[in-house]
Formats: structure tokens, sequence, C-alpha cells
């Protein structure tokens, strides 16, 4: 499996499952295969916001029952960032956008291309 490759300042755009944009994100940082970026909402973001907003203040008040239940929601929004050229909407999961502009997720691999016959 093939991982879409993220650079610091890099410029993504995270999609709903329905080809809404949500907004666009900045990336800061992977590590350990969490993305941690910057947010910058979109068109589509404030039909969701609520589901964001209930998800950190459960976890701010360790309401985890509540958070579990708002990132359900919000997982199936079936998000994913595409990169500038459109080519590839990763899906991206577990994803939380906490003070209103820090986004992190993770990124599920890409399937490796199919080798060609006669390829051994």
């Amino acid at each position: 499996m093939l991982a879409m490759q993220l650079q610091p300042q890099q410029v993504l755009q995270l999609v709903s499952g329905r080809a809404t944009t949500m907004g666009h994100v900045v990336v800061e940082r992977v590590q350990e295969g969490v993305v941690f970026a910057h947010f910058v909402p979109g068109p589509g973001y404030p039909d969701v916001k609520p589901l964001f907003d209930e998800f950190e203040g459960a976890v701010n008040q360790q309401l985890f029952t509540v958070a579990d239940e708002a990132g359900v929601a919000i997982a199936s929004l079936g998000l994913c960032l595409r990169a500038a050229d459109g080519q590839d909407c990763v899906p991206a999961y577990d994803v939380q956008i906490m003070n209103g502009h820090d986004l992190s997720c993770r990124l599920a691999p890409l399937a490796a291309p199919a080798a060609a016959p006669g390829d051994d």
C-alpha cells in the first residue's frame, strides 16, 4: 500500500463523501501516521460545524460516550483529503477540528497499482 505523500505547507481540500468542499487544509506536520494541519473553513463547513463543536465540547468535559457518538456522526460524512491536482481523494479517519482551526486526522493508504501482466 502507498500513502499520500504530504509535505509541510502543502494545501489540500477537505471534501465530504457527497463531494462538498468543507474547507482547505494546510499541512503542518505528519507524525506517526497522524496529519496535523491548519483548517480554513469552506462553503460546506457551516452545515457540519455543530458536529465538530459537539465532539470538542464532549472531549473537553470528558463525556466520552457523547464524544464517541459525535465521532461516529463525523465518520459518516465520508471525509477525504484531495490534493490540489484533484487526482486522489484519500479517505481521512478520526478527523478532529478543534479550536475552529486545528485539524488532525489519519489517512487511509492508497492501493498500489496492479502489476502489468508478465511482471513478476
